[in-house]
């Protein structure tokens, strides 16, 4: 929606509202239930497609089926097209599956006008019903929803895949009606005739689950992924994977860099009058004390976000701290100091200090721009010699632990969801890593649970305000 068609919207639900809410929340649950059309074609479907017409419970649907064998299905976002998905066409069908993707109601080529995630979700179902059973399900934004919703009521799926799925779709309702400025009496009354409509309840809609834990991918597959929704999406993620590309060359020499990517991020993730304050929150909030020398005094904050370089220069490539925070959600921070000196001598308690604040950071931004999909996390250890990971005297069991190789330890990539799944979790997946490197079998900071070890209680407890105790132990 354009801000001319939303200031006659406004308008024009005001005017209704003041006749009557009931008309007014008919007009808006039309308004919020119709699926954009695109202006023109920003993809292709892959070649040797064949057609498919399938009658679902709401309309006919266009289907395309490429390959032979067993099937896995594409499901679109909102406002999507099959042919957004066409990238994972060929890379399946030449490992023996049959590709079906699919337009939703009311979106691409298929009939009807309105559309939702429950009606989506359902016309899967027919599919599947007519086309064959589905080894997996590749879904992208609300269709990953959608997915949800169908296996919940029953479909059944072997194998999913989510992009950028949103873990409370209520949220676009709640915006919709800010964005509108719809009072709660026309929302009551949208909420009623919508679900009268769709014969599902707005509580039921089911939250996208995340597995508790984090999935490991190389970075080649992370860019692979990127670069398969660019290619089929407009520039915002083309400008995003490229923004990802430059950071990530831009520290090739730091010897830590943490980067905390949006999986499907926007321009508009963090309005740019909140950048400021995202960086004032840098200075007063829960990192004030532990982030330090990361922001000194070369903090410039600009409309599309804010970077910090310390040290003798500010050139980014040689700075002791970088750090940069973009309207679009991506974060980075990188070190040249690991850890404020140089004897060689690394504690696991200070890559996870460093952990917690990207961490931090990343939560912070997702309250800001109530975003609620999934991140991927990149971590990467450079080590010009062997490091020794840092004895704590004051602390038993632990003594020398073991030496680090020289060159990179791994270049770890998550997908997390910090809202779902608990820093102390992500922290062991990563910290286990390091110490595997060191000879190790698992960070011994946490117990096979992710719970903190009594030695690690005892150092967060000395430091009870920093932002790392606060994150592990809770408030006190």
């Amino acid at each position: 929606m354009t801000k001319g068609s939303e200031r006659v919207a406004r308008a024009a639900l005001a005017v209704g509202a003041a006749v009557s809410p009931a008309l007014a929340a008919r007009w808006a649950e039309a308004l919020f239930f119709t699926p954009p059309r695109p202006r023109k074609a920003r993809a292709t479907l892959p070649t040797g497609a064949t057609p498919v017409d399938v009658q679902s419970q709401y309309s006919r649907l266009a289907a395309w089926s490429w390959g032979s064998g067993p099937a896995v299905y594409l499901v679109h976002g909102w406002g999507g097209r099959a042919e957004q998905l066409g990238a994972f066409v060929a890379p399946l069908v030449s490992r023996g599956f049959r590709v079906i993707a699919v337009d939703g109601p009311g979106h691409g080529a298929s009939t009807g006008r309105r559309s939702s995630g429950v009606e989506i979700g359902r016309a899967l179902a027919d599919v599947v019903a007519q086309l064959g059973p589905a080894r997996a399900v590749i879904a992208h934004s609300l269709g990953a929803a959608a997915v949800t919703f169908a296996v919940r009521e029953g479909l059944p799926v072997e194998r999913l895949v989510f992009i950028g799925a949103p873990a409370d779709p209520l949220t676009w309702v709640e915006r919709f009606g800010r964005r509108l400025g719809l009072s709660r009496a026309v929302m009551a009354e949208m909420r009623r005739q919508s679900e009268t409509r769709i014969q599902a309840r707005w509580e039921d809609l089911p939250l996208v689950p995340h597995e508790q834990g984090t999935y490991p991918m190389t970075e080649s597959e992370v860019r692979e992924a990127y670069l398969r929704i660019a290619a089929s999406r407009i520039d915002l993620e083309q400008s995003l994977e490229h923004q990802v590309e430059s950071e990530i060359s831009l520290r090739q020499r730091a010897r830590e860099s943490f980067i905390a990517v949006p999986w499907y991020g926007s321009p508009n993730l963090i309005h740019p009058r909140h950048v400021a304050a995202f960086a004032h929150w840098m200075r007063t909030g829960l990192l004030a004390n532990d982030i330090g020398d990361v922001l000194g005094y070369h903090l410039r904050v600009f409309s599309g976000g804010f970077r910090s370089v310390t040290g003798e220069d500010q050139n980014p490539t040689t700075a002791a701290h970088y750090l940069a925070v973009m309207k679009n959600g991506l974060i980075h921070l990188s070190a040249n100091v690991l850890n404020g000196d140089d004897n060689r001598r690394l504690g696991a308690i200070n890559l996870l200090a460093r952990l917690v604040q990207v961490l931090a950071m990343v939560t912070e931004l997702i309250d800001r721009a109530a975003y609620w999909g999934p991140w991927r996390l990149v971590h990467v250890l450079r080590l010009p010699d062997a490091f020794t990971l840092a004895r704590f005297a004051f602390v038993e069991p632990f003594g020398e632990l073991g030496q680090i190789p020289a060159g990179t330890y791994g270049n770890a990539v998550y997908e997390i969801n910090p809202k779902q799944t608990g820093v102390a979790l992500i922290a062991k997946e990563l910290l286990d890593q390091v110490f595997q490197s060191a000879g190790i079998g698992e960070c011994p900071w946490f117990g096979p649970h992710a719970e903190i070890s009594a030695p690690l209680r005892t150092i967060l407890e000395r430091e009870r305000n920093s932002a790392v105790a606060r994150a592990l132990l809770g408030p006190t």
